[in-house]
């Protein structure tokens, strides 16, 4: 039982470097209060802009000290132009929101209220545009000029 005990202990003394956690921190270059670094995890969805000038977005799957995976996809951080972080659920709350105005169209189209079904095909346009650019999208920070992006060591 001590043998068993003590294979134990050192099975889980060795793979507590293995729980570490990196996590990619995004910080102004000229504000360094805490309110003004990002944190950005395994399992963070983010949209990425290279200096070839392509973009990449998706799920973080890994990340290392020299690359990140979003989805399958390496990616080497020294060739990250501007990063953002993208919210979770916000498709959610885009297409709830949107529901009302988009039932209220196909309503008045089959009832031959033209002002209804154009009122609410304006407000269903208009609110998914202004919902998709403020709630889906952080905007892009530039790593190459006023953001900078460091891998951090997270202990859990």
């Amino acid at each position: 039982m001590k043998n068993f005990t003590t294979h134990i202990l050192a099975c889980l003394l060795s793979a507590s470097p293995v729980i570490a956690q990196k996590l990619l921190v995004l910080s102004h270059n000229m504000k360094s209060s805490e309110k003004h670094r990002i944190l950005i995890s395994e399992g963070s969805r983010v949209k990425c802009k290279l200096t070839n000038g392509s973009k990449v977005a998706g799920t973080m799957e890994k990340i290392f000290t020299d690359t990140i995976h979003i989805g399958s996809q390496p990616v080497a951080i020294r060739d990250i132009q501007a990063i953002a972080k993208r919210r979770k659920g916000a498709m959610a709350v885009i297409a709830s929101t949107q529901i009302i105005p988009f039932a209220v169209m196909i309503a008045a189209s089959e009832k031959g209220n033209f002002p209804l079904e154009a009122g609410s095909f304006a407000v269903f346009a208009i609110g998914s545009h202004l919902y998709g650019y403020y709630l889906y999208e952080y905007p892009l920070r530039n790593v190459k000029k006023n953001w900078a992006l460091t891998v951090l060591e997270k202990a859990n």
